[in-house]
């Protein structure tokens, strides 16, 4: 007769295997591909909103900047939207404006030029900025050294811009006659 004694892994001298099975690994694939089906439509409709509220922010941040430029340089520092800048229109120029003309002339100094086409498809509706005009009837308005926004008239330079993207979703930025800055997010009117 035979021996049929069966031996555990430790009386034979043998260690047990480390890792996975096949089947494991299969599974847990199998849940992370389920997962990131899932997840990815969700994520691809959410990044031009998330696009949207990053333009609006860096508009907010950089009229902000402006407007302590101002005060630190004790000159007015201009933002002007829509203004032809060597072969390209940019959305906003910021710029120290040495004359208080707010319109940005050969030896004033640039600050920053902002495309919103850099953030995916966002883009301006130029015909609800609601600031006031310069002479070169660009909408315009500019911080004063004492932080304040001026419009060209010497008046209050409040006013605001709208932001939109592929979404239909509106970013509208408004900066009250203080030079408060707020965003306020929406929906697109379909009327």
């Amino acid at each position: 007769m035979k021996n049929t004694k069966r031996h555990t892994i430790k009386e034979l001298g043998l260690q047990p295997a480390n890792g996975f099975s096949l089947h494991e690994l299969l599974t847990v694939m199998s849940i992370f591909a389920i997962l990131t089906a899932i997840a990815i439509p969700n994520i691809i409709q959410a990044l031009p909103n998330y696009r949207l509220k990053s333009a609006a922010r860096s508009a907010v941040a950089d009229f902000t900047r402006a407007k302590q430029e101002a005060v630190k340089r004790n000159k007015n520092m201009a933002v002007v939207f829509l203004q032809p800048f060597s072969t390209s229109s940019f959305d906003y120029l910021i710029f120290e404006d040495s004359d208080a003309d707010l319109e940005f002339d050969p030896g004033e100094l640039l600050f920053r030029k902002v495309f919103f086409q850099n953030y995916g498809k966002v883009q301006m509706d130029i015909a609800r900025n609601t600031f006031a005009r310069n002479d070169d009837n660009l909408k315009s308005f500019a911080f004063n050294p004492r932080a304040l926004p001026i419009s060209n008239s010497g008046g209050m330079g409040m006013g605001s811009f709208v932001l939109e993207n592929s979404n239909g979703l509106q970013a509208r930025v408004i900066m009250s006659g203080m030079g408060r800055l707020r965003i306020e997010m929406g929906h697109k009117n379909t009327d």
